[in-house]
């Protein structure tokens, strides 16, 4: 059964996707708020979203890396110690 869409889908302006980005790289960064001084344009916040995402991105490889290196050390150690 098909349900049709009573509404249209509301177009977002410059100014709500330029709210929305700085909500996101908020939330990125770990922050309550950024100054909006940092970033003016929409390209600007596209910028430095995509900046945010590559370092969280690092910061979790680094952070499975050192896991990985972790464990292998703790079974070696358990193995010495047999």
């Amino acid at each position: 059964m098909f349900m049709k869409m009573s509404k249209k889908p509301k177009k977002l302006t410059d100014v709500d996707i330029y709210k929305q980005l700085l909500s996101l790289i908020a939330e990125v960064e770990g922050v309550n708020e950024i100054r909006i001084l940092e970033t003016t344009t929409i390209q600007e916040a596209l910028n430095r979203l995509r900046v945010g995402v590559k370092y969280r991105m690092l910061d979790l490889e680094a952070t499975v890396r050192d896991c990985r290196r972790l464990v292998k050390l703790l079974e070696d150690d358990g193995k010495t110690q047999k």
